[in-house]
């Protein structure tokens, strides 16, 4: 099927009356990335820049989330790490606004590649921004943390997960994102054992 939508998308380019538009470029770059074939999803990407088209943030979500699929094809190399962040970095160049999506993506790469720190700095980045934080970015960094529990269970980081969404858990205004973000500090502290660091008090 990606066969033929290249060479589709080759007759559309040399054809001269059907120009590629910034769908074309989000659909084709999105399905090499959802498919774990990034080296083709680069090449178009750079082969759209040339023909004049300007990517937007969800180009660059796409492009940035092909690297958490790379975890499901194989694992996540360095070199991918490095071009992922060449892509963050891009949107900073080109004065796009980044969202939730692009940062909620980022931290669960960083969690797959065993970077934990690195979520430490995404986790600080986003919250001097003014992009508004939700449940599934809360619960992508809790993952994030868990995910380094399981291979070696370390107090430091439950604390550090526990403590830092405990006043956020209060402050959401939807009960059932509440309890769900609640829930996912409980299942990271109770896998731990350091149940003293529960907090138990909330009230929804």
């Amino acid at each position: 099927m990606l066969e033929e939508m290249e060479n589709t998308l080759t007759d559309m380019i040399e054809s001269g009356s059907s120009a590629p538009d910034l769908f074309t470029f989000n659909s084709v770059t999105g399905a090499y990335g959802s498919s774990g074939q990034q080296d083709k999803m680069e090449k178009w990407y750079a082969e759209f820049l040339l023909i004049g088209l300007r990517p937007d943030i969800k180009t660059f979500n796409i492009l940035i989330r092909s690297y958490e699929k790379a975890g499901v094809y194989g694992k996540i190399k360095a070199d991918d790490i490095e071009t992922m962040e060449e892509y963050l970095s891009k949107t900073k160049h080109l004065r796009i606004k980044t969202n939730i999506i692009t940062y909620c993506s980022i931290v669960s790469v960083y969690s797959k590649a065993g970077h934990i720190m690195k979520v430490d700095s995404i986790l600080r980045q986003v919250e001097n921004s003014d992009i508004i934080l939700d449940t599934p970015f809360f619960n992508c960094v809790i993952r994030a943390y868990y995910t380094k529990l399981t291979g070696a269970l370390h107090e430091d980081y439950c604390g550090r997960a526990t403590l830092k969404y405990r006043v956020r858990i209060l402050s959401f205004a939807s009960t059932a994102a509440a309890m769900y973000a609640y829930d996912s500090v409980a299942v990271l502290v109770l896998r731990t054992g350091a149940t003293a660091r529960l907090p138990i008090e909330q009230k929804y």
